[in-house]
């Protein structure tokens, strides 16, 4: 795995009229400086690719539907430089994704319909943090999802 990322399993609590989806507690997350949560869709098939935060850390899950969520280390002095880690965020299993910055990232919705993710960020946004480039620049290429 890509060094400084971490997966965490979260718990999901039954009940008899629905789950609830435990995704960040203050006593058992407090490396997570939280300073911002916020939701993103993505439709099947859809691709958002490639984005790199340079100084914010992020705490990823997805709420609703699927999302294939690839990794690529482009830190030189990183001890897995080069290295591709690829994970599919869903319910099942239900966890939480931490990506450290200067990891490349894209992602792609895997579920039927609209798929959500939820970001625990440490940082506000910040456009200046961000760098993005252009898909096909990244050697990864996304496979189209068939139903």
């Amino acid at each position: 795995m890509i060094d400084g990322i971490i997966k965490k399993n979260l718990d999901i609590l039954a009940s008899e009229n629905g789950e609830i989806f435990h995704a960040f507690h203050t006593l058992r997350d407090n490396e997570i400086d939280l300073k911002e949560v916020y939701f993103s869709s993505i439709r099947k098939n859809s691709l958002r690719a490639w984005k790199l935060h340079t100084k914010m850390t992020l705490n990823l899950l997805a709420i609703y539907g699927s999302v294939k969520i690839v990794l690529i280390d482009k830190r030189e002095n990183s001890s897995t430089y080069n290295e591709i880690n690829e994970f599919l965020l869903s319910q099942n299993p239900f966890f939480r994704l931490k990506i450290p910055p200067g990891i490349w990232f894209g992602f792609q919705g895997v579920g039927r319909k609209n798929n959500i993710l939820c970001n625990f960020a440490d940082l506000h946004h910040d456009k200046n943090e961000v760098r993005n480039c252009l898909y096909g620049e990244l050697e990864y290429k996304f496979k189209k999802i068939q139903v």
